[in-house]
């Protein structure tokens, strides 16, 4: 009778938990409603029926829906992958990737549709989860939406690396650009694995593949922004030379355009539509951009004493 108990509440929980991944994935594609936010209270509400439904014996349901290392391959296996980033161990750590999810990927929603969002997640969820179970030695459940924040934090490399973040007041009130938040996050993870720092028990090299996963997905999404990227000179100019020389008002409002937008492959289109609307002081020529300078077809560079 106890152990018949047991198996209904285990199936209840397990059937709510399913319940709640299916319609937090069709509101999010079929409404309005930031995917985000919703992601966040889909989690939320998948932690609280998991805890009400097992009277806090969370770990039923995470032998039924987490990840398991051991069955890979298996058709039940697969569909875990999702809902094992639904699930958490206990409050501090559904609230830290809360922390991170809402921090990044509000920021890449903003630039992504909801669809376009979702499809980058899921992709490299399944990516990023099959290849850490393909590489793990050791047997265990995985559980957590690491590899989702993993993933999006490799997708806005991908696909925004120049994106500038404005860093709060008590670090130093002063923007970056996302890939410099980025790679030192990467070589914590690295710090991790390697065992240089000590780690309590999370699959860091499970981050690792989600990270990659995301770049993989972000670069299919925004192939150009690879090659944008890779050009580092163009991103060096210091746009603030070309200010003396915009002098008309279509060239002034170019220029504007530049300095405030934010996306790499827009900044790169304005310096070079700039560059070619502005006339060498010198011989009456256009610039164009060469290297970190702006270089006309004599050969006169603007430099910041010329």
């Amino acid at each position: 009778m106890y152990q018949a108990i047991i198996y209904l509440i285990m199936d209840g929980a397990s059937v709510t938990v399913i319940a709640i991944v299916v319609v937090t994935f069709a509101v999010a594609i079929f409404t309005k409603y930031n995917a985000v936010i919703v992601l966040a209270l889909g989690m939320c509400a998948t932690y609280f029926f998991s805890f009400l439904l097992t009277n806090g014996e969370m770990s039923i349901v995470w032998m039924e829906l987490g990840y398991s290392t051991v069955e890979i391959g298996t058709f039940s296996n697969v569909l875990t992958i999702i809902t094992s980033s639904f699930l958490h161990m206990n409050v501090w750590h559904l609230a830290s990737n809360l922390l991170f999810l809402l921090l990044i990927g509000l920021s890449m929603k903003r630039r992504v549709s909801n669809l376009k969002f979702l499809l980058i997640i899921f992709v490299g969820d399944i990516l990023g989860t099959t290849v850490y179970g393909l590489t793990t030695e050791t047997p265990h459940i995985l559980i957590g939406s690491s590899i989702i924040i993993a993933t999006i934090i490799g997708a806005m490399f991908a696909m925004f690396p120049r994106l500038n973040i404005v860093l709060p007041k008590p670090i130093g009130d002063t923007g970056i650009e996302f890939w410099e938040l980025a790679l030192p996050w990467v070589g914590l993870q690295v710090l991790m694995i390697t065992g240089l720092i000590e780690s309590n028990n999370v699959a860091y090299s499970a981050h690792i593949a989600g990270f990659i996963a995301g770049i993989i997905v972000g670069a299919i999404s925004r192939p150009e922004v690879l090659w944008e990227f890779c050009k580092l000179s163009e991103y060096n100019i210091d746009l603030t030379l070309l200010k003396p020389y915009c002098v008309s008002e279509e060239q002034k409002r170019m220029y504007e355009k530049a300095i405030c937008t934010a996306d790499p492959i827009r900044r790169s289109a304005w310096i070079r539509n700039i560059a070619k609307c502005i006339t060498c002081p010198k011989c009456g020529r256009n610039f164009k951009v060469v290297g970190e300078n702006f270089v006309c077809s004599n050969g006169h560079i603007i430099r910041k004493d010329s």
